[in-house]
């Protein structure tokens, strides 16, 4: 229960102090002269976002402010995108501010949404950032149904990783997520038994969170049956839950 309230009552933007710092120098260029297409061979926004955290200081927005919103890279990537990958609340807020499209799809059909639903690195330590940008992207109007090209939608895969902060974003910014998968009409509530239950008691503890927004806060009906007419209960005591019976 701890763990439920500790996620769900993020506390507001605003209350929360970031400090970051820096290790690499960074060049200062007028965004004019920045290329449509940006080819990040000598960026890494991870790294970046690293090094700004252990030093105190906040350099790597300077390459956020120089390029261009639309620029992207050789797949189809944008400065937004790479940002919500790397979990970095801040430059995900920079790139939104300055007109960045929350919408834009990559080669693969994946808008910045599903880059933060694969769980950005070491993204345990800071649960706060993934609900931050979670609601940025979505007060900017991202689409939350919106499928990439293997037909998946972003929540679908955040289901996958157990990313609990997520969810507690989409909460937040009162998201109503309501696509299903295609061929086995699973609900999010249905994927997350299929992936978690059965499995060992920590997972399966971590899901039930997930399972606890869901319901509670995300209008996913527990009732809702599969194409084969199976309840989300039923999956889960069909694979072995160790705490639904």
């Amino acid at each position: 229960a701890g763990k439920v309230h500790a996620l769900v009552h993020v506390p507001s933007r605003a209350s929360v102090l970031f400090s970051f710092s820096v290790s690499f120098p960074i060049p200062h260029f007028p965004e004019v002269a920045v290329a449509p297409k940006l080819m990040l061979s000598k960026f890494d926004p991870v790294a970046a976002l690293f090094d700004d955290l252990q030093r105190g200081t906040d350099e790597r927005l300077d390459v956020y402010r120089a390029l261009r919103p639309e620029a992207e890279d050789e797949n189809g990537m944008t400065m937004l995108a790479h940002a919500a990958r790397a979990g970095d609340s801040e430059a995900v807020e920079l790139m939104l501010e300055r007109g960045a499209d929350p919408n834009a799809p990559d080669r693969s059909g994946r808008t910045p949404l599903f880059h933060v639903a694969e769980g950005p690195h070491d993204w345990v330590s800071h649960p706060e950032d993934i609900v931050y940008i979670i609601e940025d992207l979505l007060e900017h109007g991202a689409d939350v149904d919106h499928a990439d090209d293997s037909g998946k939608t972003a929540s679908f895969i955040a289901v996958e990783r157990g990313l609990h902060p997520y969810f507690v974003g989409l909460a937040r910014a009162q998201a109503r997520p309501t696509a299903r998968e295609s061929g086995t009409g699973y609900t999010l509530l249905h994927a997350l038994c299929d992936r978690f239950c059965g499995t060992d008691a920590n997972q399966e503890a971590d899901a039930l969170v997930i399972a606890q927004v869901l319901v509670e806060h995300l209008g996913i009906d527990p009732r809702a049956r599969t194409s084969l007419g199976r309840t989300a209960r039923a999956l889960a005591v069909a694979r072995g839950s160790l705490f639904v019976a």
